[in-house]
């Protein structure tokens, strides 16, 4: 790979014009990055400004062309495996929930891309590393330990040549001693005069080689590597996982040290090892390097259409993440002639069928709504998904996919708080490409001030713990399928649970609060009205009697509502309260007062009503 380019800065710029780079512009990010990626600086948390560190101009004269370009695909990687996971999924659903022949459209503001899976199928495979024109043994990951490494054992010692104290003069030493602690470093001279010979440590030598190439690809840093190679295994290419299992335990090192030492070692102990490596490895065939990455197959991977559309790639991925946690139920795609749309306008993509109200899940779908806090919302909300109950068109969640590499708080949480004060009883869930700065985090512990928003950050094939816990919470908020005879029984009850006691008369009498509560009983698409004070009074649906018939049920003279609580909670799948700060303060700690939703009715709001959900 060196041979082609002089420098670094170099094999950059070919990249940069033949990958069709936008550099300081739609691709600013990937720079940023990369930038990241290549610093020699230690480790740092994912949200530090990388303006603070040295410029990619830079950090590009300090490594080499191998370092850049293994940096280059660990970024666009999760890219790949995203196309990956959308062509497996929506192949598999072509042959049992949709058409014979998908065909995908990302589409943005001004524009669209529209691709069946066999252009998918072709991307992924482009996707895939290729060679540099090399080889290397043909060996099982379990087989590296004892066919390259254990020549190199010294049996009187019981140690490996490579732990002699004499290995520290070596022109390896500095890398040995610093190949931890920071990002991936180069590797050392030794294995570069290893590739020269024409025996059996240049096998060995190519192996390091390659090893290094597909470690440096997947992971940012050793650190990362060894934290968390197990939790990402599956999630690795296949080809691949035993090689990080085996690097878990350090063979990269393990073997530049063997070969340093092998340098100095006595002619006599050197011939030996020469010996037994060229045993083990004489009945051994030799394959093309699979691991190691040339600058070509990353220009046409770049190249990609889909590569250009990568925000809009990036909130399809998610929705497949939804997808895939619904694994099991029922789900009815709507396409046109096989076209599935992803992206900016108002869509109607699948209906889940096997809960006890079937779902419908839109794609952009924008709704009136008050009090935004959010830069660019004036009038109205668009997450990018929302679950509705078919039936009754009542939102149950919200997704919003962010693709910040760099956290920004008060977009995220104004993105949580508008849409959870406009979506009063909808799960808000928010996940971000990248990391989330504290704030965030703690904001949407537990469910956040409504108990109901929830983020991720680093939500990307590259963090699979992230992955699955997004998955594990909307399947636990959506729930488990249930059997059709289950589905056809009782019917969903949502409670408006009316205070009737006598603080309560003279507002619930007045015509523009009834008038606001029946706005109140659409949009939280209530079925039944009760009557409550001390205890439950009555329940009836709302269309069967009027609000002063509930007042007119009032009996105590007191009001504590926690009992009538008690009573209605088992027998409803929602349950809310219109009451006042007396009747708030005794249903209890559990209760949430929704007061930025009763904030948009003016009525209600001069009077002091309170509205508050029981969970």
């Amino acid at each position: 790979m060196s041979d082609i380019f002089n420098t670094t800065e170099e094999a950059w710029k070919y990249l940069v014009s033949h990958g069709g780079l936008e550099v300081n512009g739609r691709d600013a990010d990937l720079v940023e990055a990369i930038t990241k990626r290549l610093t020699s600086e230690p480790v740092v948390p994912d949200y530090e400004d990388i303006h603070t560190r040295a410029g990619l101009a830079d950090i590009l004269k300090r490594v080499s062309i191998e370092q850049l370009v293994n940096a280059v695909f660990g970024v666009v990687w999760p890219y790949e495996r995203m196309m990956r996971d959308l062509f497996d999924y929506f192949s598999k659903a072509g042959t049992t929930e949709g058409p014979g022949q998908w065909k995908l459209a990302l589409t943005s503001e001004t524009d669209s891309l529209e691709i069946d899976l066999e252009d998918f199928k072709k991307s992924t495979t482009t996707g895939n590393t290729k060679t540099v024109s090399f080889e290397v043994p043909d060996l099982e990951p379990k087989q590296l330990w004892r066919v390259l490494f254990d020549p190199f054992e010294d049996r009187a010692e019981g140690l490996s040549i490579g732990r002699r104290p004499s290995t520290d003069s070596t022109d390896s030493a500095a890398w040995i001693s610093k190949s931890k602690e920071a990002a991936w470093l180069p590797l050392p001279p030794v294995v570069g005069r290893m590739m020269q010979r024409n025996d059996e440590l240049r096998d060995v030598a190519a192996a390091v080689y390659e090893m290094a190439s597909a470690m440096q690809s997947l992971f940012p840093n050793y650190r990362t590597l060894y934290r968390d190679v197990f939790e990402r295994l599956s999630d690795l290419p296949e080809d691949i996982r035993e090689y990080a299992r085996e690097e878990h335990d350090q063979w990269i090192e393990t073997m530049v040290t063997n070969l340093a030492a092998f340098e100095i070692a006595p002619a006599a102990e050197a011939s030996g090892i020469l010996t037994e490596l060229k045993n083990n490895l004489d009945q051994v065939k030799r394959r093309p390097a699979k691991f190691a990455i040339s600058i070509d197959d990353l220009v046409a991977f770049l190249d990609l259409p889909v590569w250009k559309k990568r925000y809009e790639l990036y909130s399809a991925w998610v929705l497949t993440q939804f997808l895939v946690a619904m694994q099991g139920h029922e789900i009815e795609f709507y396409t046109e002639n096989g076209r599935l749309t992803f992206g900016f306008h108002a869509t109607k993509l699948a209906t889940i069928r096997s809960l006890s109200e079937p779902l419908s899940i839109y794609g952009e779908r924008r709704l009136p709504a008050t009090g935004l806090r959010g830069h660019g919302r004036k009038t109205g909300i668009q997450p990018d998904y929302t679950v509705y109950t078919e039936e009754t068109d009542h939102c149950l969640m919200a997704i919003e996919c962010k693709h910040y590499k760099r956290p920004n708080t008060n977009n995220f949480k104004n993105a949580l708080d508008d849409y959870a004060a406009n979506l009063p009883s909808a799960h808000i869930l928010l996940g971000n490409y990248g990391p989330l700065t504290t704030v965030v985090k703690l904001d949407t512990k537990d469910g956040g001030w409504s108990g109901r928003q929830f983020s991720w950050g680093n939500l990307n094939p590259d963090h699979p713990s992230e992955v699955n816990n997004f998955r594990n919470t909307i399947r636990r908020i959506l729930g488990e399928p249930l059997s059709r005879e289950v589905r056809n029984g009782p019917e969903v009850i949502r409670i408006l649970a009316l205070d009737v006691s006598p603080s309560m008369h003279a507002m619930l009498r007045d015509k523009e609060v009834q008038k606001e509560i029946r706005e109140i009983t659409q949009e939280l698409t209530i079925t039944h009205f009760a009557s409550v004070d001390d205890r439950l009074l009555a329940m009836e649906k709302t269309n069967e009697k009027n609000i002063d018939w509930f007042i007119d049920q009032s009996q105590a003279t007191r009001t504590h509502l926690g009992s009538a609580a008690k009573a209605l909670r088992n027998s409803t799948s929602e349950l809310f309260f219109l009451t006042d700060s007396e009747g708030f303060s005794s249903l209890g700690p559990e209760a949430y007062n929704m007061w930025r939703f009763v904030s948009r009715f003016h009525q209600l709001k001069s009077e002091g009503a309170i509205l508050a959900r029981i969970p």
